[in-house]
């Protein structure tokens, strides 16, 4: 930062007014170039974020659901088990 100091004296220094006031425009812009670039990264950090826990969420539905057919797989099993032995009775 001591380099820009040291411009931004020499051109109040020399008298060159409106050369400063460009140079103080340019400087504006790449602090406004940096903060929109961090948004952008913290934004797209964010969705990642929100993606990640979707993806989470939807692998534990999909393993509850394995979960749930293979307990009703047992309980079909057992229904027809008593089934058969009902209609033989």
């Amino acid at each position: 930062m001591k380099v820009f100091r040291k411009i931004r004296k020499r051109l109040i220094d020399s008298g060159h007014v409106k050369k400063y006031l460009l140079y103080a425009i340019g400087e504006i812009l790449l602090v406004m170039i940096g903060i929109l670039l961090a948004l952008k990264v913290n934004t797209w950090n964010e969705n990642l974020k929100i993606d990640n826990a979707s993806i989470s969420s939807y692998k534990n539905i999909k393993l509850q659901l394995l979960e749930d057919i293979n307990l009703l797989e047992g309980n079909k099993q057992f229904n027809k088990r008593y089934f058969q032995q009902y209609e033989r009775s």
